[in-house]
């Protein structure tokens, strides 16, 4: 079976992750074997069974893994990865099926996603705080779209957002100062 290879993470301890249309696989640099992983149980396959878009090893050594079915988390230290359906104990949402096209990590730890229907998502893990941001066609100040496909965090910790067909946007210090459109 051919696939489409979407995204790689290394992990800092000689393992490529691989991402692709259709599961996740795994690859050790020094052995040079070669693995697609699972299968899992069903929350997970739902999730790594599409595309995935983007993986981020987290600076606590968990494996996030974005797909167009949402988001996985691989432990530190586990043998399987799981479903992640809430961002903390005290989220409302429920994050089952949703598109996710990217996760970063700020310094602070800080985690950032995308997704393709509800804008961008900082989640706090420590402290156990999410906050949305959304497109308000009525704000010039707001993010640029809710089909947030990339972003990146510079070495001032501002954030950088891109969009499909929506051009990008950059956040100072959390709070919205302008849109770029390219």
């Amino acid at each position: 079976q051919t696939f489409s290879f979407t995204s790689i993470e290394y992990d800092g301890d000689q393992t490529l992750w691989l991402g692709s249309n259709v599961y996740l696989h795994k690859f050790d640099l020094k052995s040079r074997n070669y693995t697609k992983l699972g299968p899992f149980g069903k929350d997970v396959e739902s999730i790594l069974q599409r595309s995935i878009w983007s993986m981020k090893k987290a600076s606590n050594g968990d494996l996030f893994v974005t797909s167009t079915g949402g988001l996985a988390v691989w432990r530190y230290g586990r043998i399987v990865p799981e479903a992640i359906n809430k961002l903390g104990p005290y989220s409302k949402d429920d994050l089952t099926s949703t598109g996710f096209q990217f996760i970063t990590e700020e310094d602070q730890g800080r985690i950032w996603l995308g997704t393709g229907s509800i804008g961008a998502i900082r989640w706090d893990r420590i402290n156990n705080e999410v906050v949305t941001f959304q497109n308000n066609q009525e704000d010039e100040s707001s993010i640029g779209s809710d089909d947030v496909h990339y972003a990146y965090t510079d070495d001032q910790q501002n954030i950088w957002f891109g969009y499909h067909r929506k051009g990008i946007s950059l956040m100072y210090n959390n709070a919205w100062e302008y849109d770029f459109k390219f």
